[in-house]
């Protein structure tokens, strides 16, 4: 073997681990945007768990998904965010308190 072939044989062998590096960076980031811990990303490498555990996370309900429909960008949809703009509509006397302790009790029943 020649040195050169030596040198391109060990410079391109690192090539896959970076792409595979950059492949379980994604999923974390998407991981963590998505409300749910890093860690998960773990159960990848399990064989056929790893399919069923895509399968139930595309179709699962994501927690910084809720109220982002049409006409909701940029509104808080956190429950502290709903919690202080119920207490707003009651301030400025929009609704009842019969109405804002019923509506406070179904933000916190949600959680």
């Amino acid at each position: 073997m020649s040195m050169h072939g030596f040198y391109y044989e060990h410079t391109f062998s690192w090539l896959p681990l970076l792409g595979f590096g950059l492949f379980v960076w994604f999923l974390v980031r998407i991981l963590h945007k998505s409300g749910h811990s890093g860690w998960w990303v773990l159960v990848m490498f399990v064989p056929l768990i790893n399919v069923v555990a895509v399968w139930l996370y595309a179709f699962a309900e994501w927690p910084f998904d809720h109220g982002v429909e049409e006409g909701w960008e940029g509104v808080d949809r956190t429950t502290a965010g709903r919690l202080r703009e119920l207490d707003t509509l009651r301030r400025q006397g929009l609704i009842s308190e019969e109405e804002y302790a019923a509506r406070r009790k179904a933000i916190l029943d949600g959680i």
